[in-house]
């Protein structure tokens, strides 16, 4: 069990990116009846015991997460303090901060 409040919250952040990393997206001006239909799949999905078993076997965290659960985590990292990010990187046995290429959304 963790008992240090910084071990605490180091958890948190690196546990609560699942709900970031499930998230399905769709363009912007994407037809109403589409956007729909797409819910409406991933919603059967959920319902799908075959699914369901499916990722139980594989001990995968499984549900639906919906756009204000994305958003509080995003929040909750934004207004992170730094030090909890030097201690996450620590704790992975990174020094630097991670660099990703700058998206081209031209």
């Amino acid at each position: 069990m963790v008992t240090n409040l910084m071990d605490k919250k180091t958890l948190k952040l690196i546990g609560g990116n699942g709900t970031l990393g499930c998230a399905r997206l769709a363009p912007l001006g994407v037809p109403k009846a589409c956007v729909a239909a797409l819910r409406a799949v991933f919603k059967m999905a959920l319902n799908d015991p075959a699914v369901a078993a499916a990722a139980a076997k594989r001990k995968m965290t499984y549900g639906l997460v919906t756009l204000q659960a994305i958003q509080a985590h995003t929040k909750k990292i934004g207004s992170a303090d730094n030090a909890l990010f030097v201690r996450v990187r620590r704790s992975l046995k990174r020094n630097k901060p991670l660099k990703f290429p700058t998206p081209s959304f031209g």
